[in-house]
């Protein structure tokens, strides 16, 4: 009877858990939650690397980053953004995951082990937020 009694509890909080998770899934691909990483952050999008670029541009002039450099790899499938403001140097990547979806990461760095995780978060959520 106990068994009986937890199985069925299981099966009452799966539609909750499983509703939760579309949820999540689809905030996520709408708008791209931002996740902070050890040395600044990431997000998956929709849309490919090309696409992004007017945004990540604006995002950069947005935080008065100076482009010094650019970069293309995979026949276009990432592409990559350079920069400084004051002391900082500040990289975006966009990589393709996907036909739909690219991982985007951005980085500030002050010097070689401090890193300004703040900054490249600001970036990252002005790019997602378009």
């Amino acid at each position: 009877m106990r068994k009986s009694w937890k199985r069925m509890q299981w099966l009452a909080l799966a539609p909750l858990a499983l509703s939760a998770c579309v949820a999540a899934a689809a905030a996520a691909g709408a708008g791209g939650a931002v996740f902070v990483t050890t040395r600044g952050a990431e997000a998956v999008v929709e849309g490919q690397p090309a696409s992004l670029e007017p945004r990540i541009r604006s995002a950069l002039d947005y935080y008065k980053v100076s482009i010094t450099g650019t970069s293309t790899d995979k026949g276009g499938d990432e592409l990559g953004w350079k920069g400084m403001t004051a002391d900082i140097e500040v990289n975006v990547t966009a990589a393709r995951q996907s036909a739909t979806t690219t991982k985007l990461e951005v980085t500030a760095r002050r010097s070689v082990a401090e890193w300004e995780k703040e900054l490249a978060e600001r970036i990252l959520q002005r790019i997602v937020g378009g």
